[in-house]
C-alpha cells in the first residue's frame, strides 16, 4: 500500500453539503491525495457504525458522545485516513453551541468544549504526522505541504487551557516543526513569517520542558534560517 493511499483529509471548518463523503473524497483528490473507496466503511468501524454522513447530519448529542467513546476505545494499528476523516467530521457537531446537544453529550459523560478541543488536538496530531512523512518525498511533497498547512489550521481550534502541560509540550513542538518544514520549501510564500512563528512555538515547547536533542536541532535551524533572511546577528 502506498503512502498516498493512507493519506488524509484536510480539517473541516465549515458544514459540508449533504453529500459530505463525496465532498471529502473530492477534497482529498484536489490536494493530490488518493482516497480508498472503502473509506466510509473504515470510518464506521472506528465509531461502532456511526459514519461521516451520520456525524454531519445534525445528530443527537448522545449519539455523538457514544460514537466518540467508541473511537477512544480503539486499539491496534492506526488507520490514519479513516481517523483523520472521522475526527474532521466530529468537529462539525462538536462546534454546535446548542443546549439540547450538550445535554445529550453529558449523558455520555462528555463536555462539549473539552471534547471539541480534544478532537482538534488529535486531528492536528494525525495530520501533522502524515504530512511530515509525505513532505519529505518529492513524489508526495505537494500532499505533505497541504496536510501540514491543514494541521496548522486545525491547531487553531485547540483550546490550550484545556490540556495538560505535558501534552502541550508536544503540541507546540509539532507546530514549530510543521512551520519549519513549510518554510524550508522553495515554494513557500511566507518563509519569514513561518520561521518566526516556528521559533515562538519551539520556545514554548522548550519552556514546557522539551530538552530533547531534536528540539535544540530544530531551534538552531530556525535561528540560522531567520538570520539568513534578516541578517540580525542577535539571533546567533
Amino acid at each position: 500500500m502506498s503512502a498516498l493511499e493512507d493519506a488524509a483529509t484536510p480539517a473541516l471548518v465549515a458544514p459540508p453539503p449533504p453529500s459530505c463523503v463525496d465532498e471529502l473524497i473530492s477534497r482529498l483528490r484536489r490536494i493530490g491525495v488518493v482516497a480508498r473507496r472503502d473509506l466510509t466503511v473504515r470510518c464506521e468501524v472506528l465509531t461502532g457504525g456511526v459514519g461521516p454522513s451520520d456525524l454531519l447530519a445534525n445528530p443527537d448529542g448522545e449519539v455523538v458522545g457514544q460514537a466518540w467513546r467508541r473511537l477512544l476505545d480503539q486499539s491496534g494499528p492506526a488507520d490514519e485516513t479513516a481517523l483523520i476523516t472521522t475526527l474532521a467530521c466530529f468537529l462539525i457537531p462538536l462546534s454546535r453551541k446548542d443546549r439540547a446537544f450538550e445535554q445529550g453529550l453529558a449523558v455520555a459523560g462528555l463536555n462539549r468544549p473539552r471534547t471539541h478541543s480534544e478532537a482538534a488536538f488529535r486531528l492536528f496530531g494525525y495530520e501533522y504526522g502524515l504530512g511530515r512523512r509525505l513532505i519529505l518525498e518529492p513524489r508526495t511533497r505537494a500532499s505533505g505541504v497541504a496536510l501540514l498547512s491543514e494541521a496548522l489550521t486545525t491547531s487553531r481550534l485547540v483550546n490550550v487551557e484545556l490540556h495538560r502541560s505535558s501534552a502541550l509540550r508536544g503540541f507546540y513542538g509539532k507546530r514549530g516543526v510543521a512551520q519549519l518544514l513549510l518554510a524550508r520549501g522553495k515554494d513557500s510564500l511566507a518563509p519569514l513569517g513561518e520561521l518566526r512563528q516556528a521559533l515562538v512555538d519551539l520556545e514554548a515547547s522548550g519552556a514546557l520542558g522539551d530538552t530533547s536533542p531534536q528540539h535544540y536541532e530544530y531551534e538552531a535551524e530556525v535561528l540560522l534560517r531567520l538570520h539568513k533572511h534578516t541578517r540580525d546577528d542577535q539571533l546567533l
